[in-house]
């Protein structure tokens, strides 16, 4: 029953299967400690209603599956949540200032849980509403990943057991679920129709989430400040990309979502109660966030370990990373942190935001390549298996070598492109050549000439295993990074194998000026996505002399 997805565990009480009490069973195993401990806190600590409310909620929605026509259409969570949240109040006195205020009608204190907009005022109810109705337009599974991996954090390998994906997958399909999240939210309010020009600003308001040039454009301006509705959907379009957790959970919950929020995060996974608040372990380690071109901190998609731990495993842990310090390490990137064994969280960029929409090869899918020719629906990469205890030291191979960046990436002639966070190289995945395969960051290997690029005249990033392919930007700063027959240039989808450098050594989309080629992680194998240009060493990469 752990391998089965959300979604067949769901089918499985649907049709009265005769697993159906065992599905029951790992539901609740997979969702019950997060609901308790968010009825929990919704009932001010008091534990007998917190209870009820939480078992009334299980059942109410095992109850629903049974005999149902239809499948699921949204993650039993969320639905398990809701019942949470429209469950009457419990007798005893909720502390002032709660999200019970706001549901009776009263305005909140300092402490309420109101979810913040885009500018960090209260959802207005227009773009509440709008968003609400975008999530729920979306597939099931990419509703699962919007909420588990985007809204409540989960680790990778939690967030692919619910959605029955490979879990180095995750974070790409979370990039495109945050598009098309954002193309059906504009979608929503666009069908409203607040005035019958809307429509034409379209396209400059998705550009406009992510860019301070397109808002000051006089046309926008002038629109925006004479229709509310595009004011409204503006401000949704920001709030996606900025801060897409807090959004989507008050959207969905209501005023109650920032306190899940604040629940789920002192919530570990296997945790039946909710724990005391405690020091986090881990946190020292974390890398820190990137920050925008406009100088803010993407903090609504910088990752943070899940769960939290208890202080005898906080003492065991920090025991172990000094150990890990004595002993040196021999060649290639630094090691993932220890804390709950995840590697560290690429940022997320809600795809596409700031650029564009050209036509072309932006509905092309993403087909990764693994390394047998046979191309993979799931990116897929190789992770180093960590070792139980510290050894010795061993000794550096030409796998393992990285060449010593010297000089920012300028790719006149075919050279190697070497992060500067990170010491991997810009790759193809699998060594694959065909369009829509990722490249991706692997560890640089001496003379390998698939991880040899070269920048043309015509601003074509060839490779050098196969000149015949170039980086390809996919229509959308939001869709990663892949390569695509150069023969496509000339043709209108052809600005997306554009790019060039500047002096720092970052690669610049065409389609996309305001953003970079960034990598996506420090493990080998994760594909590069595009971050909005900023100071990030994960946006710089660098070439060796010679």
């Amino acid at each position: 029953m752990r391998r089965m997805t959300d979604q067949q565990l769901c089918d499985t009480i649907r049709t009265a299967d005769p697993a159906a009490p065992l599905a029951e069973t790992e539901l609740r195993r997979r969702h019950g400690p997060r609901v308790s401990a968010f009825a929990r806190t919704a009932a001010g600590g008091e534990e007998l209603s917190a209870r009820r409310a939480a078992d009334r909620a299980m059942d109410q929605f095992l109850a629903g599956l049974t005999g149902a026509a239809d499948a699921v259409h949204r993650p039993p969570r969320l639905s398990l949540l809701t019942l949470v949240v429209e469950s009457p109040p419990p007798a005893t006195s909720v502390p002032s200032g709660s999200w019970r205020d706001e549901q009776a009608g009263h305005p909140a204190g300092a402490t309420s849980g109101t979810p913040a907009g885009a500018a960090g005022d209260p959802l207005h109810p227009d773009l509440q509403e709008f968003v609400r109705r975008g999530f729920i337009a979306l597939p099931p599974r990419a509703q699962a990943v919007l909420w588990h991996f985007v809204v409540e954090q989960e680790p990778d390998d939690h967030v692919a057991a619910i959605s029955g994906d490979r879990p180095d997958s995750i974070p790409d399909l979370a990039h495109r679920a945050l598009a098309a999240c954002r193309n059906a939210f504009l979608r929503v309010h666009l069908q409203a129709g607040p005035t019958p020009h809307c429509s034409a600003y379209a396209r400059m308001l998705d550009a406009a989430a992510g860019r301070a040039d397109v808002r000051g454009n006089p046309d926008l301006a002038r629109h925006v400040d004479e229709c509310r509705g595009c004011a409204t959907a503006l401000r949704g379009l920001v709030a996606l990309c900025d801060t897409p957790g807090p959004l989507l959970a008050g959207s969905l919950l209501g005023p109650a979502g920032q306190l899940y929020l604040s629940t789920a995060n002192r919530t570990s996974a296997n945790a039946e109660t909710l724990p005391l608040p405690i020091a986090t372990v881990g946190e020292a380690g974390r890398r820190p966030k990137p920050v925008g071109a406009a100088g803010r901190e993407l903090s609504g998609f910088a990752r943070k370990p899940a769960g939290r731990v208890l202080v005898g495993v906080a003492a065991v842990l920090i025991t172990a990373t000094a150990l890990a310090v004595v002993v040196p390490a021999a060649g290639g990137p630094e090691p993932p942190p220890a804390a709950q064994g995840q590697p560290p969280r690429a940022p997320l960029e809600a795809g596409g935001s700031g650029s564009p929409a050209p036509t072309g090869s932006k509905a092309r899918p993403s087909s990764s390549a693994s390394p047998s020719p046979s191309p993979s629906a799931s990116p897929s990469s190789t992770v180093p298996t960590p070792s139980d205890r510290p050894t010795h030291s061993p000794t550096p191979t030409a796998e393992a070598a990285t060449p010593a960046p010297a000089l920012p990436f300028r790719a006149s002639s075919y050279v190697p492109a070497v992060n500067s966070a990170t010491g991997l190289c810009l790759d193809v995945r699998g060594g694959t050549f065909a369009n829509g395969v990722d490249v991706i960051t692997a560890r640089c290997r001496d003379g390998s000439p698939v991880q040899q690029w070269r920048l043309d005249e015509k601003g074509l990033l060839r490779n050098a295993a196969n000149p015949g392919y170039c980086m390809d930007a996919r229509g959308s700063a939001g869709d990663g990074v892949g390569i695509w027959s150069c023969s496509a240039f000339g043709r209108p989808e052809g600005n997306n194998l554009v790019f060039s450098t500047d002096g720092s050594g970052r690669i610049k989309p065409r389609i996309a000026p305001g953003y970079a080629v960034t990598s996506g992680s420090s493990e080998p194998g994760a594909p590069v996505t595009f971050g909005r240009t900023g100071p990030a060493a994960e946006q710089r990469w660098n070439e060796p002399i010679g």
